[in-house]
Formats: structure tokens, C-alpha cells, sequence
């Protein structure tokens, strides 16, 4: 950041305590919101405060996207139409997140090891993979494992677990048991467990009206990465187990995101199909070009992206498509 002067640390300059928003500058004032509009002073003033000098006037101008005198509707407001409107952008502020630049947040919680270490922890590389797609498309993506407040680990169970158990353990460990959690609508949830029944899917979380929720399950992944090992390294360009696991794990999560942000079968055909895993059928050439983790062809191969349409005829542009609110609905 960089500051005009600040005595009291509360990153609000001097000139607007003094001549704005009537406070001490001697006083740190963070976090307080007099207008009760959600956003405390420093966030307003940080956001919604422009000025600059005309050197021909000797003349400072200042120009306010958020009143200062008054409560703006900071609950509506999602200029960069991510989902979070300005009251989530503050909450979550702390973080990093912007309100002026696509956030993505997904808290990842899961399954701790059994006592025959039946269960792998999501890898850390997966993570920076993921980091550095969302980077390229300019959404900032946080993976909330432990950092910012969800990523708990679940007790390990041996049942095969099915969407009822899904939806008790987003009861217990995204909801903490309060329906009106603030984080539903602001965080995509994830579960890493050993074994969802399938590899990965979304599931209804049977609580919130919300398409938030999905699991992976890394019974399914790790037997992705040491089985058939001249195709792994024809598909993965490396024999290295933990180099293909990191590039497994990183997109089956991406795959499920892709769900939660309105990517399906029912409007990008070739999602979801299962004949384009198979040389003998028609849609392995059909949807060639579709080159994304949404298509089952390229799910478990060196490839973590969504496609940009740009291979021609069947190709789809998942970037352009992505819709970040679809997970509050």
C-alpha cells in the first residue's frame, strides 16, 4: 500500500479524518461505520476515494465513489461481478480480496487418515497449479485449507460414503450448524475425501438453496496415478508419482469448481461425456479441440485449464463463459 500520512495507523489519511469524514487523526478509527452501511470508514476511503492534482490550477480535486457523509447500498453493489457484493469484498478484505477484480474463495476440507493411512492429502503443488490458472485470467483464487478459518479435517470413516453424508458433513463443517453462516455465497465448498462413491461430483448440500458443494475422492485419484504407468506418461509427460499426482488432484478440483460456476453437459456439449474418452466413438473426435479439464478426454492428462475456444469447430470457451455468481443459486 501506499500511504498518505496516517498517524494513528488506521488507513485513513489525515486529510479525510480532518476534512471528510469528521474523526481524530489522532485516533485509530478502523472498523468503525457510522453510517451503518456495512463498510467501516478505512475500507470506503480505501475503495470509493479518488483525487487528483492539476498542476496548471494548483488544484487538488477529490471525487468519491462511495458517499462518505452517508450509507451507500453496499449489499448490491458487485462492480467486478464476482458474486461478493462490497459488504462480502470487506469481510473478506483482510485476505487480499478487491473489489474491483474477480475473487474466487474455496474452502477444502478433509478426511483424515485411517490407522492404514487409507486417505492423501490434498497435494500442495495442486494447490499452486490452480493458483497460477486463475492468476492468468486475472481472478484471483484463494484455497481456504486451514488459513482462513474453514479446512478441517474430518474423522476418517470406512463406509463409503454417499450425498446424505455429504450434505451432514457441509452441515457440520461449513455451516458450523448456523444456516445463516456468512460465508454461504462467498465461499465454494470442497471435500477431499477417501471415497465419495465417485471420482468427483457436485453435490446438493440439502441445506441452502445454493449449487456450491462438491467432493473428490482420492481412492479414485491415486489409483489414476500408479496404474497403466507408459500411458500416465504419455498423457502427464512424467514418470514422477507426486508430479502426476499434483496434476490429478489439481484438476478433478478444477472439474467440480467448473460445475459450481455454470459449466455443465447442458450447455457446453462436450462436458461431462463419456464417449470422449473412447478412441471408437464418435465424440473422442468430435470434441478433440475441447482441450479442458471439463472434458473427460483431458480431466487426467498434464492439462489444468479450463479451454478458450480458440482450437475451432467443437472447441468451447469456458473463460468466457464462467459465471462467478452461479454458486449462490
Amino acid at each position: 500500500d501506499v500511504c498518505q500520512t496516517d498517524p494513528d495507523g488506521d488507513n485513513i489519511p489525515y486529510w479525510s479524518e480532518v476534512n471528510v469524514f469528521g474523526t481524530d487523526p489522532e485516533i485509530n478509527n478502523a472498523g468503525q461505520d457510522s453510517d451503518s452501511d456495512g463498510c467501516p470508514f478505512e475500507w470506503e476511503n480505501t475503495w470509493g476515494h479518488q483525487m487528483w492534482y492539476d498542476d496548471e490550477e494548483n488544484t487538488t480535486y477529490h471525487w468519491w465513489i462511495y458517499n462518505p457523509s452517508g450509507p451507500d447500498n453496499h449489499s448490491s453493489f458487485d462492480p467486478d461481478r464476482d458474486g461478493l457484493d462490497n459488504v462480502e469484498e470487506y469481510l473478506t478484505s483482510h485476505w487480499g480480496s478487491d473489489p474491483f477484480r474477480a475473487d474466487l474463495f474455496v474452502e477444502l476440507d478433509e478426511m483424515e487418515n485411517d490407522s492404514m493411512n487409507r486417505m492423501v492429502q490434498f497435494p500442495d503443488d495442486s494447490k499452486e497449479l490452480l493458483n497460477t490458472v486463475f492468476d492468468g485470467r486475472n481472478i484471483v483464487f484463494y484455497l481456504d485449507d486451514g488459513w482462513m478459518g474453514g479446512g478441517e479435517f474430518i474423522p476418517f470413516t470406512d463406509a463409503q460414503l454417499n450425498r446424505d453424508n455429504l450434505t451432514e458433513y457441509y452441515y457440520m463443517y461449513f455451516l458450523h450448524g448456523n444456516l445463516s453462516n456468512w460465508r454461504v455465497g462467498v465461499f465454494h465448498y470442497g471435500l477431499n475425501l477417501y471415497d465419495g462413491g465417485w471420482a468427483g461430483y457436485v453435490f446438493d448440500n440439502g441445506h441452502i438453496e445454493h449449487l456450491d458443494s462438491f467432493q473428490i475422492s482420492s481412492k479414485y485419484h491415486e489409483k489414476y496415478t500408479i496404474e497403466n504407468p507408459v500411458y500416465n506418461l504419455l498423457r502427464r509427460h512424467t514418470l514422477i508419482i507426486q508430479s502426476q499426482r499434483e496434476f490429478v488432484y489439481a484438476a478433478a478440483l478444477m472439474h467440480e469448481l467448473g460445475h459450481t460456476l455454470n459449466i455443465f453437459g447442458g450447455n457446453t456439449p462436450g462436458c461431462d461425456n463419456g464417449n470422449t474418452v473412447n478412441p471408437l466413438k464418435v465424440e473422442y473426435w468430435k470434441y478433440g479441440r475441447y482441450q479442458s479439464v471439463m472434458n473427460y478426454r483431458y480431466i487426467y492428462s498434464s492439462l489444468v485449464d479450463y479451454s478458450d475456444g480458440s482450437r475451432g469447430k467443437n472447441d468451447f470457451n469456458d473463460w468466457s463463459n464462467l459465471d462467478l455468481t452461479f454458486f449462490q443459486s
